[in-house]
C-alpha cells in the first residue's frame, strides 16, 4: 500500500496433474485459455415487446449470453509435471469488473484505492453482477503417449462464492 493505493488483486487458479507420480505422466506444450460468460438482456427488448404479439415471442430469447476472453499469466507451460498456478489480475482491462471500477483503477494508474480492497467483501462488490461462469480450458501433449490432452473446468459464478 502506498498513499492509500494498493496493487490490483488477483484471481488465482490451480491445475493438478493427478497422475504426476507415474513415469512419463508429464504434459508438454501446455496452454490455458479462460473465458467468462455474461448474461445480457437484449438491447432491443423494449422494441421487441412493443412490436411482437406474445404468441409470436415464444422462440425469441430475451436474455443472451456474451463471452469475453480473460487474460491469465502464465498462459503456457512447456513442461507441466504436478501443479500449475496461473492468475488473472483484476485491473482496468479485466472484463470481470464493473465499468466504474475499471475506470477508477485506470485513473489511478493501475492501482486500487484501499477502500475497494480492504476486505474480500469489498472486492466482491467490484465484480459485475451478470457473470454466469468462468470456463478454463487446458490443452497439452502427453509425454507418455504423445497424444493430445484436453480438459475443461466451468466455475459457475455466484460472486458471493468467488473470493
Amino acid at each position: 500500500k502506498i498513499d492509500g493505493l494498493s496493487e490490483c488483486p488477483v484471481l488465482e487458479f490451480r491445475i493438478l496433474n493427478d497422475n504426476a507420480n507415474g513415469i512419463g505422466r508429464e504434459f508438454l506444450q501446455c496452454q490455458i485459455e479462460a473465458v467468462v460468460s455474461f448474461s445480457e438482456t437484449r438491447r432491443d427488448l423494449p422494441e421487441l415487446l412493443r412490436k411482437m404479439p406474445k404468441h409470436e415471442m415464444r422462440g425469441e430469447p430475451l436474455v443472451r449470453s456474451r463471452f469475453r476472453r480473460i487474460l491469465v499469466e502464465p498462459e503456457s507451460h512447456p513442461y507441466f509435471q504436478k501443479v500449475w498456478y496461473f492468475r488473472h489480475t483484476l485491473d482496468q482491462s479485466s472484463p470481470l469488473l464493473q465499468r466504474s471500477v475499471r475506470r477508477e483503477v485506470a485513473q489511478l494508474d493501475g492501482k486500487w484505492p484501499t477502500h475497494r480492497c480492504s476486505s474480500p467483501e469489498d472486492i466482491r462488490l467490484a465484480f459485475r453482477e451478470n457473470i454466469l461462469a468462468i470456463n478454463i480450458t487446458f490443452t497439452g501433449v502427453s509425454n507418455l503417449t504423445a497424444d493430445s490432452a484436453f480438459a475443461t473446468k466451468k466455475y459457475k459464478m455466484q460472486v458471493k462464492e468467488m473470493i
